[in-house]
C-alpha cells in the first residue's frame, strides 16, 4: 500500500504522541510540523526528521501533505482545519473538534465541500484508531481509505476502541 504525506499542526505535548504515531506507521510518509513559535517548530522538527513551519499554509503548499494531524489549542483547531481544507489535505483533529459549534460548522463545510476527510480523535486511541480506520482499508474491503494508487477515498465504517475502563469496540457503518 503506497504511503500518504502527513504532517503535524501544533508542536506542544500531544503533538508528541501524534509525531510517535505519524512516525511508526508505514503507511504514514511524516514530512513536516508547523507551529506559531518557530523556534519550538524547529526543535521539534528535529527531534523527528521533518522540516518545520510557523505558517500551515506555507507546509501544507510546500511539503505536499496530504492528511494533517491538529493538535493545537482547541480555540485554533478551526483555523488549522480551514487552511488544510483549503489545501486540500485531510484533517485529523484533536479534541474537542473545536471550541465553538460555528467553529464545527465551518470546518465541516469545508470538509464536504471538496470532499474531504474530517475526523476527531483521542490521542490515548490515536495509533489504533489511525491504524484501523484511516490506513488499513484492505482489513475492511468495503471501507477502503486509501486505495492502491493512493487516492483517499469515502469512509463508509467507522471502527471505534473503547475507554480503558471499558472492554470491546465500537463498530458502525456509516
Amino acid at each position: 500500500m503506497p504511503s500518504v504525506r502527513t504532517a503535524l499542526i501544533g508542536c506542544g505535548k500531544v503533538g508528541q504522541i501524534h509525531a510517535a504515531a505519524l512516525r511508526a506507521l508505514p503507511e504514514s510518509e511524516f514530512v513536516a510540523v508547523c507551529d506559531r513559535d518557530r523556534a519550538r517548530a524547529a526543535a521539534f522538527a528535529e527531534r523527528w526528521g521533518v522540516r518545520p513551519y510557523d505558517d500551515v499554509g506555507t507546509m501544507l503548499r510546500d511539503a505536499g501533505a496530504r492528511a494533517v494531524m491538529v493538535c493545537t489549542p482547541h480555540p485554533l483547531h478551526a483555523e488549522a482545519v480551514l487552511r488544510a481544507a483549503e489545501a486540500g489535505a485531510h484533517a485529523l483533529v484533536e479534541k474537542p473538534l473545536a471550541a465553538s459549534l460555528a467553529d464545527c460548522d465551518a470546518m465541516l463545510a469545508a470538509g464536504l465541500d471538496i470532499e474531504l476527510v474530517l475526523s476527531r480523535a483521542a490521542a490515548i486511541f490515536f495509533k489504533q484508531a489511525f491504524r484501523d480506520g484511516f490506513f488499513h482499508g484492505d482489513q475492511h474491503p468495503g471501507n477502503m481509505f486509501v486505495d492502491a494508487e493512493g487516492n483517499i477515498g469515502d469512509a463508509i465504517h467507522l471502527v471505534d476502541q473503547a475507554s480503558k475502563g471499558s472492554s470491546g469496540r465500537v463498530s458502525a457503518g456509516l
